[in-house]
This record gives structure tokens, C-alpha cells and sequence, in this order.
């Protein structure tokens, strides 16, 4: 099931930690609510609104002849994660025409480093 969740979230952009908080928050509303689960197979709707504090920017350049989407997390000016200045950008290819571009503060640099994704380091003037 695991490996299963995981296809189908790289397969729509989606993050796991994402899926995992609704559908813990569903459970734990539920166990709230006091279902006997051992004797029913509950329905519960929930409705999640989740805030994002990261804008993202979308890029679209020319892949010999297919559109390439670029998805920028942080910029040169500021870590994807945090709001430290950068030290590296790295890119991750969701599918043939996606990339993810991260830019990482010298910690998260070592965090993504140990993912194995692609990187280089920013110049020193950037």
C-alpha cells in the first residue's frame, strides 16, 4: 500500500506528508467521535484547507519540441525552506517534462545532498 501511495503521489505532484495529515486528521475525527470501529466501516467526510506559505513559481521552456515545466521552490535571494540565503540550486525530474528547481541554505544543501539529487553551488555573487 505504501509503495502504492507513493506512485500515485509523484504520479499527481502531490506530497505523502500532505496525504498522511488527512488522513490521520480523518481517524483521529473520527476515534473524536467515538465510532465503534470493530462493528461499522465509517464514513467520515472531512474537509482540509491547507494553508501554503511557500509561493512557487512555474516556468514553461521548450523541451525539443514538448513543453518543460520548471517548478521553482525558494529563489536566489531566499531558501526554498527556510529564509536563509541559498547556497546551491538543486533539480529534481518529476516526470519527463517536470522539474522541480530547489534552492537550499547550506543546511538544507546537506539534507538534499544525502537524496541524491542533481545540484550546483550559486557563485558567490548570487
Amino acid at each position: 500500500m505504501k509503495e502504492a501511495l507513493s506512485e500515485f503521489c509523484r504520479a499527481n505532484g502531490l506530497s505523502i506528508c500532505h496525504v498522511y495529515e488527512m488522513l490521520v486528521s480523518g481517524y483521529l475525527t473520527g476515534m473524536k467521535q467515538k465510532i465503534e470501529w470493530v462493528s461499522q466501516s465509517p464514513t467520515i467526510e472531512l474537509s482540509v484547507v491547507r494553508e501554503v506559505k511557500r509561493v512557487r513559481r512555474y516556468v514553461r521552456e521548450s523541451g525539443g519540441g514538448h513543453d518543460v515545466v520548471v517548478e521553482d521552490l525558494g529563489s536566489l535571494e531566499k531558501c526554498g525552506f527556510c529564509e536563509e540565503r541559498p547556497v546551491a540550486e538543486h533539480h529534481e525530474w518529476v516526470d519527463r517534462y517536470r522539474c522541480v528547481r530547489q534552492f537550499a541554505c547550506k543546511r538544507h544543501h546537506e539534507q538534499l545532498k544525502g537524496r541524491g539529487i542533481s545540484w550546483s553551488e550559486l557563485g558567490q555573487g548570487a
